[in-house]
Formats: structure tokens, sequence, C-alpha cells
């Protein structure tokens, strides 16, 4: 259960994380409980489908947009393809949070 101070919409990423269920070595509910018992590393977290690429190419006429419809095709089938977690560290916490993020072996950390 999610921090009782918890946004909204940050308290229902953290549910998206625990019941993405594990996988290799993702384990969604380990990611969220140790996510909420160390709420003081991070400011936001978020789960999404990586694109490769953190920004995407500006046009003249504005940002291009890119969609990955993977997860909507995996969703009639009882799957969340999600596979990258960006963390927004408090601060003064970085090496700790990413310390703590380090127990769960993802495949990379940057």
């Amino acid at each position: 259960m999610a921090m009782t101070n918890e946004s909204a919409s940050q308290a229902l990423v953290l549910d998206l994380i625990r019941n993405a269920g594990s996988w290799n070595d993702f384990n969604g509910s380990r990611i969220a409980s140790d996510l909420e018992a160390n709420r003081s590393l991070w400011r936001a977290a978020y789960f999404t489908v990586g694109t490769g690429k953190l920004f995407h190419d500006l046009t003249p006429y504005g940002i291009q947009h890119q969609f990955n419809l993977l997860p909507l095709r995996q969703l009639t089938e009882g799957y969340l393809c999600y596979d990258t977690l960006f963390l927004m560290p408090q601060p003064s916490a970085y090496d700790n949070l990413v310390q703590l993020a380090s127990a769960w072996k993802a495949d990379e950390m940057s």
C-alpha cells in the first residue's frame, strides 16, 4: 500500500510496478515495496515502455510523436510489457538511490 502522503498519480504508478509481476530478475512487488520504504530517496517514479531515445527529434513544427503500441497488444494477453523505470532522486540522495536500485539487478542503469 502506498504511503498516505503519496499523490494519487504516484500511488497508481507504484501499484502498476507492484502488479507488473516477476520475470527474469524483475520483481515488481519488491521494487514497489523498496521504493515505499525508502521514500526519502526519491521525488518521483515512472514506469513505461522504453523507446531507446529519451528525447525525440525536434522538427520545425514541434516534437515528433512516436508511440510503442506493443503494451496494448500484450494487455489482451494478460501481460504488462513495460520495461523502463525512471526515478527522480532527491537532490542529496542520488548515491543511496543508486545503491537501492542496484539490488534489483536491472539489465541497465543510467
